[in-house]
């Protein structure tokens, strides 16, 4: 029996760097709702030179995706645009949680990040990495008690000069 893979949704991350003026946010937004398309997270960030980055967070068929794509390229306002699946290991994150009194940060063994901050002293942790392993970090320390206070992704030239090693040390605490 085929199955309708147009149907299936995938999560994506779309990276859009336009121009800074009124209206460019709007006309995106625009667009991606009138394909339909629910944003799950839409942030804004890297104003400079005249130039704004805006990542908005999706899921929908990679038909719509590619759709979509085509879409904000022919945007008048819009220069440049790179939409990746969010299990891409190119697609990374950075989220502060809090966690309970007394209780020491031990992200899943199999998660590989950088991180700082001292909950036993009452310091958030913030960490930094692949955004699958650092949503797996998330989840895995919010069913044990934590507060995620922010989770953002990070665009992608600023990736470029923080990669992960091809074959990076196992992670251990800093402190």
């Amino acid at each position: 029996m085929d199955t309708d893979t147009d149907t299936d949704e995938i999560g994506y991350v779309a990276f859009v760097r336009g121009v800074d003026r009124t209206g460019t946010l709007t006309s995106i937004a625009t667009a991606i709702s009138t394909r339909g398309i629910s944003c799950d997270s839409f942030a804004t960030n890297d104003f400079r030179s005249g130039t704004a980055a805006i990542t908005a967070v999706f899921r929908t068929s990679e038909r719509l995706q590619k759709a979509l794509a085509r879409t904000l390229e022919r945007l008048p306002a819009v220069h440049e645009v790179t939409i990746l699946p969010l299990s891409d290991e190119r697609v990374h994150a950075s989220a502060v949680l809090i966690l309970p009194d007394n209780q020491p940060f031990h992200p899943p063994v199999d998660v590989t990040l950088r991180w700082s901050g001292d909950p036993t002293r009452g310091q958030p942790v913030l960490m930094e990495g692949q955004f699958a392993q650092v949503q797996a970090t998330v989840e895995s320390s919010t069913a044990r008690g934590a507060s995620l206070v922010a989770m953002a992704i990070l665009p992608p030239h600023v990736l470029e000069d923080h990669d992960v090693p091809e074959d990076p040390a196992p992670m251990t605490d800093p402190h």
